[in-house]
């Protein structure tokens, strides 16, 4: 019986895999710091998983979304916030 995998189930196991980089490779090296690095390893994931379904130019597009990604999660990770912030909902009302 073929087990398919959902959009869903591959992005949270590609969030558990990226969580924990050196039990997915049965390694204990610490994770990658800089994003290139930590690009290339995800990318590298997707070849293992995917094998032949994905080409090399889906593979170096798929490199740059990952690194831009990574790139946003820092500059978010490196804005301060305290547990008292909440987002600036912002009100209109609308009148008939």
């Amino acid at each position: 019986m073929s087990r398919r995998t959902t959009r869903r189930g591959f992005a949270k196991s590609l969030a558990a895999l990226a969580a924990v980089p050196g039990v997915a490779a049965g390694q204990s090296a610490p994770a990658p710091r800089d994003p290139a690095d930590a690009a290339d390893a995800l990318v590298q994931l997707l070849r293992l998983r995917l094998g032949e379904q994905i080409g090399e130019e889906q593979l170096r597009r798929l490199r740059g979304s990952v690194r831009a990604n990574l790139a946003r999660a820092e500059r978010l990770r490196a804005f301060p916030l305290t547990g008292a912030d909440e987002p600036a909902f912002v009100y209109h009302a609308e009148v008939p």
